[in-house]
């Protein structure tokens, strides 16, 4: 299979969306002062961001995982050293847990700025729907073209994705770094209700995780290559 660019949006389906607004407004037999009032609502482009992003979503959940395109594109080596990134975690008032902070110390940053696609399976998805351990949760991933990324992912990832849903977290795909206590752990980042967090999660081969967690990763080939 091809890796095809998907063709842009028409102007026939943004018709279509005009439609749907027409719609919505002789249903609920709006007048032109009540739809101004939606229009100029400060949460309104917001919430219709969330909606469309939503579907969006949805729509590339139920593609193959190999078919899915990545769903988000992050920024690497783009820090002299590690006090600089915690400090710009810090100003985005980020929590750094204490493992993070751990694996922050210990882990070495690109030297060079790049660009890293992203994407994301839970263990479900990968072919685990009774959930597994560290080790085949790897292997799963590998078997779907998956590759490690750079611990700087982690931190880079939660600086750039300010917008995680609550009660959301997930896993970095990258080579466990031995941290405090000798334990192998990865970088995660989750949105519970203290926040945001840079998480460090343990990683050791025979540690258990459940069906629904997931994992973030690159990619070795072009999407449907």
């Amino acid at each position: 299979m091809t890796n095809q660019t998907p063709p842009a949006v028409s102007d026939d389906q943004y018709g279509k969306v005009e439609q749907v607004l027409r719609d919505i407004v002789r249903k609920g037999k709006i007048n032109s002062p009540e739809f101004q009032y939606v229009l100029g609502h400060p949460s309104f482009a917001k919430e219709l961001d969330t909606v469309v992003n939503d579907k969006v979503t949805e729509y590339r959940l139920s593609k193959p995982l190999l078919e899915r395109p990545p769903f988000m594109t992050i920024q690497i080596g783009t820090f002299k050293n590690v006090k600089a990134m915690r400090q710009a975690l810090k100003d985005k008032k980020i929590n750094i847990s204490a493992w993070a902070s751990d694996l922050m110390d210990r882990m070495t940053l690109t030297a060079k700025p790049a660009t890293l696609k992203l994407y994301r399976a839970t263990n479900a998805e990968l072919g685990l729907p009774k959930g597994s351990t560290v080790a085949q949760s790897f292997e799963a991933i590998a078997r779907f073209g998956g590759e490690k990324l750079p611990a700087e992912a982690g931190p880079q990832y939660r600086l750039q994705n300010l917008d995680q849903k609550l009660g959301e977290w997930e896993l970095m795909y990258m080579d466990p770094i031995i941290g405090r206590g000798g334990y192998p752990r990865v970088f995660g980042v989750g949105h519970y209700g203290g926040g945001l967090w840079l998480n460090g999660h343990t990683a050791s081969p025979d540690y258990f995780y459940d069906a629904g967690s997931v994992w973030v990763f690159g990619r070795k080939r072009p999407v449907g290559a």
